[in-house]
């Protein structure tokens, strides 16, 4: 029994009671219940909720409302939050290790050292998120929404940014090492002499009115996205000349 003899319950959008128990003695134990019963908090209502620690991982919150949540230190590794909304939530420290994001909103949301390793985040909206010191290593953000987002010192090592928008991103001492950014808009982007783009795919990527700390580093990526379209086409003609002559080998 709760210490105070209450019973607390985990709402959907629509009112209706998904999870409910008398046995903890807060909503964060309820959560925490509800997943380890591994029961489906799909479209929950946690606005606000303080959920700071808990440990979700695996939990099932697709198209859960968690806006303005504390989830700081939370671990929600592999957890399902396909289509959630996150937005302003306090995502401090949370791991988000393989984790489903794909559409989640997470605007305005404080992700300080989140880790986002090998998660989804195809086409979800982080705009003016602050993701400072975050782990994004081989995370999937083909498509998102990056506008006036902060990756100060970010980790995007071998990250899928492909068709990205990051306009007037803060992409200063970030790591793109071998991230994929083939038509990534980066227009307006803040970037300092320590951001990492080796290896880097820069094919068809937009660094127009980039801020560059120097015109050399300006010249380089400006004129690489060519260099990357020239190879490729140069690459792609002689796979089709060697297919040519192995037909022709092979008669």
């Amino acid at each position: 029994m709760s210490l105070f003899g209450k019973t607390y319950e985990i709402k959907d959008m629509g009112g209706n009671v998904i999870f409910k128990s008398n046995k903890v003695d807060s909503l964060k134990e309820c959560v925490e219940l509800a997943v380890k019963d591994q029961v489906k908090l799909v479209r929950a209502n946690l606005e606000r909720a303080n959920l700071e620690g808990a440990n979700l991982e695996g939990a099932n919150l697709k198209g859960a409302t968690l806006g303005k949540a504390n989830l700081n230190d939370a671990n929600l590794s592999n957890a399902n939050l396909e289509g959630a909304y996150l937005i302003e939530a306090n995502l401090k420290w949370t791991n988000f290790e393989g984790a489903n994001l794909k559409e989640a909103c997470l605007k305005k949301a404080n992700l300080e050292n989140a880790n986002l390793k090998e998660a989804c985040l195809k086409n979800a909206n982080l705009e003016k998120a602050d993701l400072m010191d975050a782990n994004l290593e081989r995370a999937n953000l083909k498509e998102s929404w990056l506008y006036d987002i902060r990756l100060t010192r970010a980790n995007l090592y071998k990250a899928n940014l492909e068709e990205a928008k990051m306009t007037e991103a803060n992409i200063a001492s970030a790591n793109f090492e071998g991230a994929n950014l083939k038509g990534a808009d980066l227009r307006s982007a803040f970037l300092s002499d320590d951001t990492i783009i080796k290896d880097a795919n820069l094919e068809g990527a937009n660094f127009v009115s980039a801020r560059f700390p120097n015109d050399k580093m300006k010249q380089d990526y400006l004129s690489k996205p060519k260099r990357d379209a020239d190879a490729k086409l140069i690459k792609d003609a002689q796979a089709k000349i060697k297919a040519a002559m192995m037909s022709r080998k092979s008669r």
